[in-house]
């Protein structure tokens, strides 16, 4: 299942058994964020657009074996 932004990652806990790949999610201050911060640490795999958000994802707790960088088609 791939859930994109942090609303859709938040959801995406709610279906029992999917494996989740996440992007485009990074945590918004309070406890929501707290919350998207943990699902994502959680996540299968999580694809970031670029080194610096790969690189947030990283500080945030995001293990380097299941990140991706996937950069846009398009800049």
């Amino acid at each position: 299942l791939h859930a994109w932004g942090a609303a859709a990652v938040r959801a995406a806990r709610l279906v029992p058994g999917p494996r989740l790949v996440a992007s485009a999610a990074e945590p918004e201050a309070g406890p929501l964020g707290w919350l998207t911060g943990r699902l994502l640490r959680r996540a299968d795999r999580v694809a970031a657009a670029t080194r610096a958000e790969g690189d947030r994802l990283h500080r945030l707790g995001v293990r380097s074996d299941r990140l991706t960088l996937i950069p846009p088609g398009v800049f």
